[in-house]
Formats: C-alpha cells, sequence, structure tokens
C-alpha cells in the first residue's frame, strides 16, 4: 500500500498508472532494503515504511481536497486584448514609420576604402573626415570626394569626431581618451 500510495496512486481512485506504482514499490524496496542491510531492526523499518504512508497518504489527501484551489492560482486565463491599428508605412503617409526615399539618389562615398567607420563629419571647406578600424583618420575631398587620404594615425578605435571653433578636429579614441 505504501508503495502505490508513493507512486502517486490516489486512495480516492481513479488516478495513477502501473508504471508509477512501480517506481513507488522500486522506492520502498530500495529503502527497507538499505534499512535492513545497515542492521536496523525490523520494527524500526516497519515504523519507517509506516511513517512514509502517513506522510504519501496525508500529502494525497490534502492534494485531492485543495487540488481546484491550487489550480485556480497557477493557472492563466487566455484574454482577448485589443491592439491599436498598426501605423501606416506607406510611402507619403503621415506616419513616423512611413516609407521614404530621400536618400535614394544619395552617392555612396569611399566604399571599400573604408573599413568600420563609426562617425564621419564635414569641415567647413566642404572636406569629409572618416574613421577606420585600425585607427586611421581618413580625409575625402576634392569633386565627388574622389581624394582619399590619411588625415592622422591614432592608433587605437577612433568612435566620434567633432570640430571646435578653430577647425581643430577632435576624436574621442576607445580606451585612450579624447585627442
Amino acid at each position: 500500500l505504501t508503495a502505490v500510495v508513493l507512486g502517486g496512486v490516489s486512495l480516492a481512485g481513479g488516478k495513477g498508472t502501473v508504471w508509477r506504482a512501480m517506481i513507488g514499490a522500486l522506492i520502498i524496496f530500495l529503502l527497507i532494503n538499505g534499512l535492513v542491510r545497515m542492521g536496523i531492526p525490523g520494527y524500526v523499518t516497519s515504523a519507517v515504511t509506516g511513517m512514509i504512508l502517513l506522510a504519501a497518504v496525508g500529502i494525497d489527501v490534502k492534494w485531492s481536497k485543495n487540488r481546484g484551489k491550487a489550480i485556480q492560482k497557477i493557472y492563466v486565463n487566455p484574454a482577448f486584448v485589443p491592439l491599436a491599428s498598426a501605423p501606416a508605412v506607406q510611402p507619403g503617409a503621415a506616419s513616423p514609420y512611413a516609407q521614404n526615399d530621400r536618400l535614394i539618389n544619395a552617392q555612396a562615398i569611399g566604399v571599400d576604402q573604408v573599413e568600420g567607420p563609426e562617425d564621419v563629419i564635414l569641415d567647413r571647406q566642404g572636406r569629409l573626415y572618416g574613421s577606420t578600424r585600425d585607427g586611421n583618420v581618413i580625409r575625402f575631398s576634392g569633386p565627388d570626394f574622389k581624394t582619399r587620404e590619411v588625415f592622422a594615425h591614432i592608433g587605437g578605435r577612433p568612435l566620434g569626431m567633432q570640430f571646435d571653433r578653430d577647425e581643430n578636429l577632435i576624436v574621442a579614441v576607445a580606451g585612450m581618451g579624447v585627442y
């Protein structure tokens, strides 16, 4: 009886499987066998089995009685939540998510010439500055920004660039500071 109840077969009936009862029997067998091998007297082994039976029956009765309350506390009722309509994405819509074609005629500058630029900036003379992953600041100038030159080699990873009022280029370098 202890093995069957410990295996999860309900005393109220209708619940449980043969496999669970066999697992309970295996647990009780291992427990009694271990107690006997340790030299525990038979009356203590019977008492331990009886206490396990009382605990299993108590848990079974409590679970049968409060099963509905426990399930009610953990059960999640699906609910219908009305969502707002999706914003318009069509070109020309007043939504901030609308497609635009403002950059469709943009000309690519420095394609395959600058690796991993973090920032780009224009100076007052119309020259374009960009940084590379290996620590160079590259300047593009001339018509259509075709002329490329290394403006400065910083050595670190240039992240952000800004000109001060005297047209000095200030560069924030990762792990090194401001140059």
